[in-house]
């Protein structure tokens, strides 16, 4: 080695030690390690726990909604059932019995502000209170909607009532529930209208949703369908939200996001739209429940921390071993490499010292004592040895590369292109094929010989029809017909083969000479088999319900109509029962939603199991479900002993883990007698009735709807 040579080598070695190299890789590799790790889990985090704020502010929400839905169900049926009885009925003649009625209902059911009975031109004949008596309502729109059907009024300010009632710390605010009045002879006479006081939903808040908000540290708001803040804060009221999660409500029915509100501050809130509840239809009322981020997101940051301290831990630690691991790996290259400089700064001085430290060191020292002395007469040959391969290589790389060339010229011809082109159809995942004009294969690629079951050169030849079985011919045969009249068609047939019936979607395309005389048919086929298979299937699903694996609502409503259709052409008749779980709602409250789940799921088995197999049992939604009975031999009496065998059957307790819980169940039911002329919701809404007069009735029975 040279002096100058030696002297470039010493200018061009690293600045840096190899222990300071070391240092700076482990730092990197802990950081490109822990740093990801770190924003995953971080983010994994914050999703979860706003994930379960997120589900515990659902939980709220869910219970407001079904405690608004129930409660103005309850006072939809309370006012359906008032102007049914005779006192109302008979009002006009008798105001003093019909004010008792109204009396005794507004005390039994203090929420309800006002409940008067209209003649049929709209002037109140008796009232709670004897309040606006003799006064013409005709132009409310609880007269007007309450005429023919059921009327149910959305919140509003009191209008002729406000300087009636009773003063309080807000202004008076109504649900206006309404149902027309008829006489014996059927003809309206009539309204009963009622103005249900909000004061109803804040004492709801108060009593169910309050305790559970607090401890959550959550506000409950209910909106109205365009947004419009009816419950809530005192400052919001009579407002309208734009939220993103309204909006969201309004279509999606439920779910929760975190978003910034109105007062700059960002919310984790759930949403939940009212969906009315048995025959009561719903207002569309949104119920918000909102947590502040910092409060909703506390264990998120909390956690955030500890994540933090872990990781820096982690990290502080892994660099001291890595530190103490480099000094111990460059000691003894540092001393070698001291040496190496010594020896290229004053050649013949010094020596490679021997080391034993570890293993490869040791290797390293003994290997650069041996190559010392002959480095330079190994570097002359070297250079030599390249300088002769490399002429001699290019002149064989460029005689090779002739040859080659010559060679790929001359065996490039007509068929190897064809080859070349059958190999690209072989691969091609769909069936190919040339028919001439005799309907003969002249050229199918291997997915023919596949499909088939034959080898490609034994179809090559064949007439097509030899192929298929009679049905699959006749269709394929009136097809080519059209082809080779110049038309271009897409069809689907069935084909028997390997004893299966498989689906091919075919493709046939004419091919036309330079006459435009059609002269043969391409042919491309794929077997579709499977993904119709899934289609199927997927349309099962459809009909299925996820939870208890029976026909849904969407099953229900085909199959009803059709097996009423049966029971007018076999004049039999057709019975539905509807059943409700008794005490379902607590069942979800003191032991969850998975509990509440795995409930359905065993009624639903023992409900089934309690009838016949031709029966039709359905999961209408919640701990609703529908029988469908068909040709009852005995009409009501028979539908009435299989209700009476369900209930039976429901007395034993139903295992939920570890708990066996005893439910009941109300069953109402109602007939279908040949040519009755009624349709399956009005049949379902007489059975549903029905179920809740034995609800009504003490439950744990059947109610047959006359």
């Amino acid at each position: 080695m040279t002096e100058h040579g030696t002297h470039d080598a010493a200018q061009q070695r690293p600045a840096w030690a190899l222990s300071a190299w070391m240092r700076v890789g482990v730092l990197c590799v802990v950081l490109a390690t822990v740093l990801p790790m770190l924003f995953f889990l971080e983010r994994f985090a914050r999703e979860a726990v706003e994930r379960q704020a997120g589900e515990a502010l659902n939980q709220v929400a869910w219970q407001m909604r079904d405690a608004l839905d129930r409660g103005m169900w309850e006072r939809y049926i309370e006012i359906r059932l008032l102007a049914g009885r005779e006192a109302i009925r008979d009002g006009r003649r008798h105001p003093a019995e019909a004010r008792a009625a109204l009396e005794q209902l507004k005390t039994n059911v203090p929420e309800y502000a006002w409940i008067g009975l209209t003649g049929a031109d709209g002037k109140v004949q008796a009232a709670t209170g004897g309040l606006l008596e003799g006064a013409d309502v005709s132009q409310r729109p609880w007269f007007a909607g309450a005429q023919q059907k059921a009327f149910v009024g959305d919140v509003h300010a009191a209008l002729l009532l406000e300087k009636k009632l009773p003063k309080q710390a807000e202004p008076w605010r109504f649900v206006d529930v309404a149902f027309p009045v008829e006489g014996k002879n059927g003809k309206f006479q009539g309204v009963v209208g009622a103005h249900l006081s909000w004061t109803w939903a804040e004492k709801l808040n108060k009593q169910l949703i309050e305790p559970r908000g607090e401890v959550l540290k959550a506000d409950i708001l209910v909106l109205r369908a365009d947004g419009e803040v009816l419950l809530g804060p005192q400052e919001m009221r009579g407002s309208k939200l734009t939220l993103e999660s309204v909006r969201r409500a309004q279509q999606v029915d439920k779910g929760y996001r975190l978003e910034t509100w109105p007062d700059g501050q960002r919310y984790v809130t759930s949403f939940v739209r009212t969906r009315g509840h048995g025959n009561y239809p719903g207002l569309g009322w949104i119920v918000l429940a909102r947590r502040h981020e910092a409060v909703a997101l506390a264990e998120y940051k909390t956690l955030q921390l500890q994540i933090g301290v872990t990781c820096a831990t982690t990290g502080v630690l892994v660099l001291v071993f890595a530190s103490l691991l480099a000094r111990r790996v460059a000691r003894p290259l540092e001393a070698l490499s001291e040496a190496v400089m010594q020896l290229a700064t004053h050649p013949g001085k010094g020596e490679i010292p021997e080391l034993r430290d570890y293993r490869e060191a040791s290797v390293l020292s003994c290997a650069l004592r041996d190559s010392l002395q002959a480095e330079v007469r190994l570097l002359a040959e070297l250079e030599q040895r390249v300088d002769d391969r490399t002429s001699a290589l290019g002149e064989a790389n460029r005689h090779l590369g002739l040859a080659l060339a010559e060679r790929a010229a001359a065996e490039l011809t007509a068929r190897e292109s064809e080859e070349k082109l059958r190999t690209i159809a072989d691969n091609l995942p769909v069936m190919i094929a040339y028919l001439d004009e005799s309907r003969c294969y002249r050229f199918n690629n291997e997915a023919y010989g596949v499909f088939f079951g034959l080898p490609v050169a034994e179809i090559t030849g064949r007439r097509i029809a030899s192929l298929l079985d009679e049905q699959a011919r006749q269709r394929v045969e009136e097809h080519l017909d059209k082809v080779f009249a110049g038309e271009e068609v897409h069809f689907e047939n069935s084909v028997m083969q390997s004893e299966m019936e498989r689906t091919l979607a075919c493709s046939f395309i004419p091919h036309a000479n330079a006459e435009g005389k059609v002269v043969g048919v391409y042919v491309m086929a794929q077997d579709v088999t499977l993904r119709k298979a899934l289609e199927r299937q997927l349309e099962q699903r459809a009909l299925q319900d996820e939870l208890t694996r029976l026909p849904n609502r969407r099953a229900l409503f085909d199959r009803l109509p059709q097996a009423m259709a049966r029971a007018d052409r076999w004049d039999k008749p057709v019975g539905v029962l509807f059943l409700d779980l008794d005490g379902f709602k607590k069942i979800n409250d003191t032991m969850g939603h998975e509990m509440g789940d795995e409930l359905l799921r065993q009624f639903a088995a023992r409900l089934q199991a309690a009838v016949r197999q031709t029966d039709t049992v359905a999961r209408l939604a919640g701990d609703e479900f529908t029988v469908l009975l068909e040709s009852l031999a005995m009409g009501a009496d028979h539908a009435q002993d299989v209700a009476r065998k369900i209930i039976s059957a429901m007395q034993q307790p139903f295992q939920l883990g570890s708990t066996p819980v005893v439910m009941t169940t109300s069953i109402g039911i109602a007939l279908y007698p040949p040519r009755a002329g009624i349709s399956p919701d009005e049949l379902l809404a007489r059975a549903d009735h029905a179920m809740y007069e034995a609800k009504r009735a003490g439950k744990n029975q059947c109610r047959y709807a006359a």
